[in-house]
């Protein structure tokens, strides 16, 4: 039997001794009922945490309420992200923007990744720009989304004038002439565009250390 592949996004009580989790799988944000996992001697309690990959199978239950895990198993449990303060913080926040929006989202797929790619790699990780994981997440989440920034040219009037700058309330890039008082410019903008356009395999550890520091503001720009 082939299980289900997928990341506990978060959980809450059931009853008296059950929990139910919210999921993300390549396919679906879905909700399971994990029966006895308050119990911490119980098989289903590590299968019900928060921010775990699991493989799972489960089954209707009779008054179509919720499906309940039947069977799984522990795949990974980021046990380094759950174990540095920082971390956790971090992939605290990109738990809840994927529990928030979801209903938002369509490309389950193309998440599923994102979000493999970011746990995986702020898991393991241990150079000092670890944190660009993080705008990668976010920049690419604002994409699936339908809202990511625009680097292809003036935002507003498509020019490919040279400077531009980047504009929040028109979404990317402006021109001189369709700026206003709320643009940003500088090389962590150019930043932003190297994390949002690359392609997940070629964001290596290598190449976020090679990039100057610019967490802290393009983290608060991706905040407003």
């Amino acid at each position: 039997m082939e299980l289900i592949e997928g990341i506990v996004i978060n959980s809450n009580k059931y009853r008296e001794s059950s929990k139910i989790i919210y999921i993300l799988t390549k396919n679906e944000f879905k909700s399971l009922l994990v029966k006895s996992s308050l119990n911490y001697n119980s098989k289903n309690f590590a299968y019900s945490q928060d921010l775990t990959k699991i493989g799972f199978d489960c089954t209707l239950s009779n008054k179509n309420t919720f499906d309940i895990l039947k069977t799984g198993t522990i795949i990974n449990t980021y046990k380094n992200i759950k174990n540095n303060y920082d971390k956790l913080l971090i992939v605290s926040k990109i738990l809840n923007l994927i529990y928030r929006y979801h209903e938002h989202i369509t490309d389950f797929n193309n998440l599923y990744n994102l979000l493999d790619f970011t746990l995986r790699n702020i898991d393991e990780s241990n150079i000092l720009n670890y944190k660009y994981y993080d705008i990668i997440f976010k920049a690419k989440f604002l994409y699936l989304l339908g809202s990511g920034p625009n680097f292809n040219g003036c935002t507003v009037c498509e020019k490919k004038e040279v400077p531009l700058t980047f504009s929040i309330s028109s979404g990317g890039l402006v021109c001189s002439e369709c700026k206003d008082e709320y643009t940003y410019s500088g090389e962590y903008i150019d930043v932003l565009k190297i994390l949002y356009l690359g392609k997940l395999h070629v964001l290596t550890d290598n190449v976020l250390d090679s990039l100057p520091d610019y967490y802290n503001k393009l983290n608060d720009l991706l905040s407003k």
